[in-house]
């Protein structure tokens, strides 16, 4: 099992959970080091029982660790696909062997927009992270084609009234 976190502005970390204590937090000493001040320096623990049960505790932190909304209180079993949270950052325990057998191939990046806007260089999972990106500055292009729409509009009512007088 694996825990996969991600933050503000795509910042990524995870780990392989194990019987061992996965320690999460600001503090260097942690086993997964967040440098992000919405962190506690001692976060939270993350563990796997000997029966494959995955356990999730808060460290005592200052604002909480969250499973599925709910602010945990004392340690409890979490499952692949449950959210956890704290801070400005957002996770997911999940089976990496599971998610292995689900990976879907991706045709190079020029097929699936016309252009090759990466390097040569690239990996495919960069390719995934840029098309993700793309999909977002696509809103935004969107908002911003109905912003100068809107603003055309009303300089042409503007013209149209201001010659009839």
């Amino acid at each position: 099992m694996r825990l996969e976190l991600h933050g503000p502005e795509d910042l990524r970390v995870g780990a392989t959970i194990s019987g061992a204590p996965l320690s999460v937090g600001r503090d260097p000493t942690n086993d997964l080091v967040i440098s992000e001040r919405t962190v506690s320096r001692h976060q939270c623990r993350v563990w796997m029982e000997a029966d494959g049960r995955i356990f999730v505790e808060d460290a005592e932190s200052r604002y909480g660790t969250f499973v599925n909304g709910q602010l945990l209180q004392e340690p409890r079993s979490i499952r692949p696909g449950d959210d956890i949270r704290f801070g400005d950052w957002e996770g997911r325990v999940f089976d990496e062997a599971l998610a292995a057998q689900s990976t879907v191939e991706l045709p190079p990046l020029e097929e699936l927009t016309g252009e090759n806007t990466l390097p040569p260089h690239a990996t495919r999972k960069t390719r995934l992270i840029k098309l993700r990106s793309s999909s977002r500055s696509s809103t935004t292009y969107a908002v911003l084609l109905a912003l100068a729409a809107l603003l055309a509009t009303a300089l042409i009512l503007f013209l149209v009234l201001d010659s009839s007088f």
